[in-house]
């Protein structure tokens, strides 16, 4: 068989396909800085829609820090009071990263706006709102989990709500001890009628919460050993009663220390929240003894 010349290319010829080339080259590259331009943009509007780090609620004080593993992220705190008396605030996780999540950590912000300017402090209730809001606003298997307490600084009762979150944690300074708080629920845009139920606490000045996302306990480093909970609880002890900057910072270098590296594969959020004092009543309110059934005690 004969062998098949190529056809030559002119002068011509070559050199409109060299300026097709580049002509495609420019295309893609001023879509992918107006891309890039619209992430960036994203990413300042979802660090707006956050509350300072620096929480001050009746009858309580907070510190959080959330570190993003993209420019957009999918965890999310937030908190608002009522009343005077009444402290409500959030944590939150959706599932994956990115722009898709961000959006539903928009959807997540504008209803609790909702349910501050309503004046909700049902922890189960506020839930309930939530997940129809991400009903609407979720698409494919994209979901979010949750936490809500309600906390009434008259009292100390603390009311926790859980839509499929990781557990927290109690520091009861009276017992010198952490205990995790079993609560259970259905992540948030997965089911029509979750039916959220919330467990009842009490605290006293000096009592902690900490609240975390997954990524925190699934951050591996570079053997794939992850974080784990045994070291977030050792942890925990050694700074159970250290101011709570110092807290932050130091549970935080631990897992940087760990991973060898300064950014994550997912999104970290920490939140600790102190009871520091009872806001005055013109009447008491009976104080209802924890039930320790109600929590894990950690050794």
């Amino acid at each position: 068989a004969g062998l098949v010349k190529p056809m030559p290319v002119s002068e011509t010829q070559r050199k409109q396909a060299e300026q097709d080339l580049q002509a495609a080259l420019d295309k893609t590259a001023a879509l992918s800085a107006r891309l890039q331009e619209e992430v960036s943009h994203a990413a300042l509007l979802q660090r707006a829609l956050l509350p300072p780090p620096e929480v001050s609620l009746p009858g309580l004080k907070g510190l959080a820090k959330l570190t993003t593993s993209t420019e957009v992220g999918g965890d999310y705190y937030d908190y608002y009071e009522v009343d005077g008396y009444h402290a409500v605030f959030f944590i939150g996780d959706v599932s994956g990263h990115g722009v898709a999540s961000g959006t539903l950590v928009s959807a997540a912000k504008m209803s609790v706006h909702q349910l501050a300017n309503h004046g909700e402090t049902d922890p189960a209730v506020a839930l309930e709102h939530l997940n129809e809001a991400l009903l609407t606003a979720s698409h494919d298997s994209m979901f979010m989990t949750m936490l809500c307490f309600s906390f009434d600084s008259r009292s100390g009762r603390l009311r926790v709500a859980n839509a499929g979150h990781s557990f927290p944690y109690l520091w009861m300074d009276s017992e010198q001890a952490w205990g995790m708080i079993e609560a259970e629920g259905v992540p948030l845009g997965r089911v029509a009628e979750p039916q959220y139920v919330a467990i009842t606490l009490d605290m006293t000045p000096k009592d902690r919460l900490f609240l975390y996302t997954d990524g925190l306990i699934e951050e591996e480093n570079a053997a794939g050993e992850p974080f784990g909970y045994e070291r977030v609880e050792d942890l925990l002890y050694e700074i159970a009663t250290l101011p709570l900057d110092t807290a932050r910072d130091h549970l935080f270098t631990a897992l940087q220390q760990h991973c060898q590296r300064d950014t994550f594969s997912d999104d970290v959020t920490l939140l600790f929240m102190e009871h520091t004092e009872r806001v005055t009543l013109s009447a008491p309110v009976p104080v209802r003894r924890m039930d320790t059934r109600e929590i894990i005690q950690l050794d």
